[in-house]
């Protein structure tokens, strides 16, 4: 089942409070029963039915439509460009594979700039040209993706390159990959890794000296013996 984020200023916004009590229900509704591009198949039947009060077109395009909140697709489907917003915080990207076919879906009705911004009305131009600058950002996105290694060769140039000066590491090693990976290719710093060879060479005489084995580590716990103790 998907879910859905409501912001908890949702009642306070000037549209919503000026809503009649009914249609404050359906926007909720709306918001629910939409897919995930933001496109409503409309059924003000079963909106009154849910929402426990009677809903209508008329009422629906003269609070919704007529004041730019949703857009009339036709054949019963409207486009509500709010929620593509509160959804997608930071926006929609072909690189995630989860947006794809939303992305696919709005711009069949030419409802996205050439930046994946959702628009106020179906956009005029060219679809030629949207589908243009969408492919040139997808290859600007893939420039800017970080080049991650397999742990495969992550390791292997550790052993080849540096294993000689810092040997017994290869747990450790792995560790700070998978690490890495999980973070989204950044370092402890939250920076990204653009070259993660020179990375790990800076890296890794911390990890030496985290984890040598011949470092004699301090230890207050219950099995620390004193001197007296031993003598008993």
């Amino acid at each position: 089942m998907a879910k859905r984020f409501i912001d908890t200023s949702f009642f306070k916004s000037p549209f919503v409070r000026g809503l009649q009590g009914a249609y404050k229900g359906l926007y909720l509704f709306i918001i629910c029963d939409c897919n995930g591009s933001g496109i409503w198949s409309a059924d003000f039947e079963a909106a009154s039915l849910y929402i426990g009060q009677k809903v209508d077109i008329s009422g629906f395009q003269k609070l919704f439509v007529e004041k730019g909140k949703a857009i009339d697709l036709e054949n019963g489907r409207y486009f509500l460009p709010d929620f593509i917003e509160h959804q997608y915080p930071t926006g929609l990207s072909l690189t995630n594979t989860a947006h794809k076919n939303f992305i696919a879906e709005l711009l069949k009705f030419n409802l996205l700039d050439e930046n994946l911004k959702p628009l106020q009305s179906p956009l005029k131009g060219s679809k030629v040209m949207v589908k243009v600058k969408v492919e040139e950002k997808v290859k600007e996105d893939k420039a800017k993706k970080p080049e991650i290694p397999s742990l495969e060769e992550f390791m292997a140039y550790y052993k080849s390159e540096l294993s000689k000066q810092f040997p017994g590491l290869e747990f450790n090693i792995k560790a700070k990959y998978e690490t890495w990976v999980d973070d989204g290719w950044k370092d402890g710093f939250r920076k990204k890794i653009t070259n993660w060879k020179l990375k790990l060479k800076s890296t890794i005489p911390h990890l030496k000296a985290q984890y040598d084995p011949n470092r004699i580590q301090p230890h207050s716990g219950p099995l620390a013996f004193s001197s007296k103790t031993i003598n008993k």
